[in-house]
């Protein structure tokens, strides 16, 4: 096999079978990952949980037994300071032992006379007592050794065993407050009190030892004060668990320490034992592992396969309706979602075959429309070009063309007919200003001759005016000079008492001073006349430049109105203004 076909085997992305092997192949390794993962955390939990439960149940041992003593040193306390043992009442005092004694583990009480030994009250075994009502020797020598000791009010002594065959036993020990010779003493049978503290353990082996390693309870009575062989530096801390080999087991062990005593309560289990359900939980999650790893590869061989199959046959299919191949149909006698994916792709099939015909149809709608709208658009070019040519025409000054509608199009129609009316009122406006800019340069040319002409009659006027004004003041001249005259020939007269003369120049003299007045009132009517003569010759010139102005800017605009032809010249009406026929002339 070549690198090519290795890689072609590894390249999944075209394949669905191998996409699938591939998830499939994954799906397994990481369902096998997480179940060894489970695997390792359910065993630590589980060892965890088992460690735990022995230390908790350790402590359990441990606080049942420290409640124990802690009864017995209260009741080895009170019961000294009673009435009955105060006052030595026997029998009460007896009866008081006797209550203590039915404690299970209380195998002996005794109150006693350290001084000799006597007993003033007795109850439960009598082996500790002599025949002549005294306590046993050796139980007097350990009462003596355990008050030389220490110089507490209650003690308590170590286990032991009060003869080679005798079973071990604790004795406890209680001044009396009133009489410091007189002694309660309790003896407890360990036996009995592993028995009532311990009980049958369960799984697990319960042992008790002290601080120097010796067993003080157990449950197997043959170990009772023999030497634990676990270490006991192994204990220190309080409580807690570990795991040990003893002999030739391993043990898993859980301890809690007695305030009471300062005893350790151990609970010891073998290791197979105490871990068997985790052994069990992860022999079954094994199984289980394997059985949901045969499940997938199952699966993957039965109906990956048949998936794979049916998803080539499916992409055939596909292939052939791209093709373009509609007519064969998409069926599968599957009624899955497979099945349900070959009935989906008939129906786009189906669908894809009738959208076909229908984009068949309007293409061949749409090349039809298109045919239309090249004819429409080759004849609104046609009609534009003949617009076009209509608008050329009258841009040259040609205002009679008009567009001539075909009927084809409504919009062209009436782009024509509006047109029309604009160029039909476009000629009458342009006629109407021709005939008007011909009025105004006739009655230009009139208005600029006649003014010519009243201005020329105005000149000679003014200067027939200023003739007449100028004899009028020289004949005033003389006639002052006259008068001046007169004046002086009747004065000549007087001194000559020519009387007639006198009145006769008087008279003279007056009709000269009238005329002299009238000459005056002339010559001052005439000057005036002259000045209104010569304001009415500059007013003329005025009127005649603007008049000269007006023609000037008239004969471009008639020649520009000329440019442009019309049918009918249009009468244009003038509201005023001078009139072609009024071009006479005044002289002087």
């Amino acid at each position: 096999m070549g690198l090519t076909q290795l890689r072609s085997l590894l390249d999944i992305r075209g394949s669905y079978g191998r996409k699938f092997a591939g998830l499939l192949l994954a799906i397994m390794l990481l369902t096998a990952a997480v179940g060894g993962v489970i695997y390792t955390t359910v065993g630590n939990e589980i060892r965890a949980d088992t460690e735990a439960s022995l230390q908790t149940n350790a402590d359990l041992e441990a606080e049942r037994l420290d409640n124990w003593f802690a009864v017995m040193t209260r009741q080895a306390e009170t019961l000294p300071r009673s009435v009955a043992f105060r006052s030595g009442d026997e029998f009460h005092a007896t009866d008081q032992l006797y209550q203590l004694t039915a404690r299970e583990a209380v195998s002996g009480a005794y109150f006693f006379n350290r001084t000799d030994g006597t007993t003033v009250a007795t109850a439960g075994s009598e082996s500790a007592v002599t025949s002549d009502g005294r306590l046993q020797s050796g139980l007097r020598q350990r009462t003596e050794q355990l008050f030389s000791a220490t110089d507490d009010r209650v003690v308590y002594s170590e286990p032991f065993r009060p003869s080679a065959t005798g079973k071990p036993q604790l004795l406890l020990l209680s001044k009396s407050p009133s009489d410091e010779t007189k002694t309660l003493a309790i003896l407890i049978d360990l036996e009995r009190l592993s028995e009532q503290m311990l009980g049958d353990g369960g799984a697990a082996n319960v042992r008790v030892t002290n601080q120097a390693g010796t067993v003080v309870l157990a449950q197997d009575p043959s170990t009772l004060l023999s030497t634990d062989p676990v270490a006991t530096d192994r204990f220190e801390g309080g409580n807690g668990s570990f795991t040990t080999t003893a002999g030739a087991q391993e043990q898993s062990i859980g301890y809690a320490r007695s305030e009471q005593r300062g005893w350790t309560v151990t609970r010891r289990v073998p290791t197979d034992t105490a871990y068997q359900l985790q052994q069990t939980v992860s022999t079954q999650l094994l199984a289980l592992l394997a059985v949901l790893l045969g499940g997938l590869l199952v699966v993957g061989l039965t109906l990956g396969r048949n998936t794979v199959r049916s998803v080539r046959d499916l992409s055939q299919r596909a292939q052939t309706v791209r093709d373009g191949d509609l007519d064969a149909p998409i069926e599968s006698g599957r009624e899955d979602e497979i099945g349900e994916l070959y009935a989906s792709f008939d129906a786009m099939r189906e669908s894809l075959k009738q959208r076909i015909d229908e984009l068949e149809r309007e293409r061949k709608r749409v090349e039809t429309a298109h045919a239309e709208v090249i004819e429409t658009n080759t004849h609104l070019r046609n009609k534009a070009d003949d617009y076009s040519t209509v608008m050329e025409r009258v841009a040259d000054g040609d205002l009679t063309t008009r567009m001539e509608p075909d009927g084809e199009n409504d919009a062209m129609d009436a782009i024509a007919e509006d047109f029309n009316v604009m160029m039909a009122e476009l000629e009458r406006t342009t006629g109407q200003l021709k005939q008007f800019a011909t009025h105004v340069e006739e009655s230009g040319e009139v208005v600029g001759t006649n003014a010519a002409n009243v201005k020329q009659a105005a000149e000679q006027v003014a200067e027939s005016i200023q003739r007449i004004s100028d004899d009028s003041y020289r004949q005033r001249e003389e006639l002052r000079d006259a008068i001046g005259a007169v004046d002086e020939a009747v004065g000549a007269l007087k001194a000559d008492d020519i009387d007639r003369a006198q009145e006769r120049l008087d008279a003279l003299a007056e009709q000269l001073s009238e005329l002299a007045e009238t000459t005056d009132t002339t010559l001052a009517e005439t000057e005036t006349v002259a000045g209104a003569a010569e304001e009415q010759a500059a007013e003329l010139t005025e009127v005649s430049a603007r008049a000269e102005h007006l023609i000037r800017y008239v004969e471009p605009l008639q020649k520009i109105l000329d440019s442009f032809e019309a049918e009918a010249e249009h009468e244009f009406v003038f509201s005023g203004g001078p009139s072609l026929d009024q071009g006479n002339t005044t002289d002087d």
